[in-house]
């Protein structure tokens, strides 16, 4: 009787030590939200850095940061759990309360390469988690026999289960397939934007070889050391251009040669041959109904965010 007391003895002391390992560690970040002092974009100077130069930490800080209402609210999330866990008879609901918690924030640090420190603490602070909930295992055997209690019987739970299986099968199917079709959407120009490494164009050497024909011509569109985007869906996006347009969009005809027209509110603003130089250069020209070469410019791929390429 000696020995399992004194076993006894030294869970409840373990336990005990987690729980204010835990508890206090979780009070702090709480209150450091809750006073918005974490996500704070540090230098200043960051926040006229490019979206696909910004390290992980700053990408976190500024989604989580974003607004002061949801900060607080993350805060008040774990301050109340952290709380409950420095009182026994509430210890089971923080650390239940905690895990979800933990969980994510252990995928966000990972995910988003934070520090090593950082997504060290967060492990520990979730193996201690699981370690309280581990020592309170009969309450979770307990709510799970209430949860999935056999005892129970359903009536027509046959029709039920072949009901939920039709509807899993046809949202699954309507919905995958346009998000397929959407995937789907890319070409030569847009490069491979759902994996973060779409094409930026930057027009140059801009040549006119018949200034009369250009003038009876659209407006140019195409402007030297402007930045141009061909998007999904036939979108197209000009940084020069959001001055003066929007709802550009551009149609790419695989014919021989290969043929691009920007439009805009349905009629033409540009149409033209697009001529493939090497890799990374594409040429745009302009010809007239008698095969007369009015204009031409060069158009030099970038592809964007190129630190995550082969990830």
């Amino acid at each position: 009787m000696e020995k399992i007391f004194r076993f006894l003895l030294s869970i409840h002391l373990i336990e005990g030590l987690l729980r204010y390992f835990l508890g206090p560690t979780m009070i702090l970040y709480g209150l450091t939200k809750i006073l918005r002092t974490q996500f704070v974009i540090l230098p200043f100077s960051i926040w006229q850095v490019p979206l696909e130069h910004l390290a992980g930490s700053h990408l976190a800080s500024a989604f989580l940061g974003y607004a002061d209402w949801f900060t607080v609210l993350l805060g008040f999330l774990e301050l109340i759990p952290a709380i409950l866990l420095l009182f026994r008879k509430t210890a089971f609901l923080g650390s239940v309360w905690l895990l979800p918690l933990l969980l994510s924030i252990v995928s966000v640090n990972y995910a988003l390469d934070l520090s090593e420190n950082t997504q060290m603490i967060s492990v520990m602070l979730l193996m201690a988690n699981l370690l309280i909930l581990f020592f309170k295992r009969r309450e979770l055997v307990h709510i799970a026999k209430l949860l999935f209690n056999t005892h129970i019987r359903f009536k027509m739970w046959k029709p039920e289960l072949w009901l939920n299986l039709a509807v899993i099968v046809f949202v699954g199917y309507s919905s995958t397939k346009p998000l397929f079709s959407y995937l789907n959407e890319k070409n030569m120009l847009t490069g491979d934007w759902h994996n973060r490494h779409s094409y930026e164009w930057q027009a140059q050497n801009y040549q006119v070889l018949d200034s009369l024909k250009v003038s009876e011509l659209f407006p140019n569109i195409f402007v030297e050391k402007d930045q141009y985007y061909f998007m999904p869906f036939g979108r197209f996006e000009g940084i020069a251009l959001n001055k003066n347009f929007r709802g550009l969009k551009y149609e790419l005809h695989d014919t021989t040669p290969i043929s691009l027209r920007i439009i805009y509110q349905g009629s033409i603003r540009y149409s033209g041959n697009l001529n493939i130089i090497n890799d990374s250069i594409i040429e745009l020209s302009r010809i007239t109904e008698n095969n007369k070469l009015i204009d031409k410019i060069e158009l030099k791929k970038r592809m964007m965010n190129p630190r995550r390429y082969g990830r």
